[in-house]
């Protein structure tokens, strides 16, 4: 009978690829050099992933799960909070240094696409911006029509090309963006009309 994948070589794994994507390009880091990086085999890296682009994705997953979670109940103060978490409070940590290489691989294996999205629907924390934009649509903050995929792109796109076109983000930028894109996501509501609005719309009473 097969021996389950043990946690600790799982673990020692995605450590290890961690440290090499940080000093080197994607591309050339290879299985063996992330099983020896280990001190692991490459059979046993291949227990756990089906191949480095499963790997990657969960290591891309894991480190969004360390930031820090925003869950005060409001979701705009949560959505701006989770964007200053990945785009300015940790543009210095691990996640900023890797997140680049990670979107540069993405550029050139559009194939990747689709792993990484199953890595972070399987691995990303309750406290993701994703989380906080379905709430929202679910408690009627944000419009029930909402694509949660659009959200993403309209709150995190920006940012992002700001980070890759400048190299930061200044702290204030994402408590400015929400300012101006979380309203155009909000649910519609009909307006109160003024009572001398509501005067001149009553009809006419009858035999006058």
């Amino acid at each position: 009978m097969a021996r389950p994948p043990s946690q600790a070589s799982h673990q020692a794994i995605i450590g290890a690829f961690m440290e090499l994507i940080e000093r080197h390009a994607i591309d050339d880091i290879t299985t063996d050099a992330i099983a020896k990086a280990a001190g692991a085999s490459k059979s046993t890296l291949y227990k756990h992933w089906a191949d480095k682009d499963a790997l990657l994705a969960e290591v891309t997953a894991r480190l969004i799960a360390t930031m820090p979670g925003a869950n005060s109940g409001d979701a705009r103060s949560d959505a701006t909070q989770v964007l200053r978490n990945m785009f300015v409070e940790d543009q210095q940590g691990r996640l900023g240094r890797i997140w680049p290489k990670i979107f540069g691989y993405t550029a050139c294996h559009p194939e990747f696409c689709a792993e990484l999205k199953r890595g972070i629907d399987a691995h990303a924390p309750k406290h993701s911006l994703f989380s906080i934009l379905r709430e929202a649509v679910a408690t009627g903050e944000l419009r029930a029509d909402l694509s949660i995929e659009l959200g993403l792109d309209l709150l995190a796109g920006p940012l992002m090309h700001h980070r890759f076109l400048h190299g930061s983000v200044p702290p204030e930028l994402p408590e400015q963006l929400v300012a101006i894109i979380w309203p155009m996501l909000q649910a519609k509501r009909v307006p109160a009309l003024p009572a001398s609005a509501r005067r001149a719309k009553r009809p006419a009473a009858a035999g006058r």
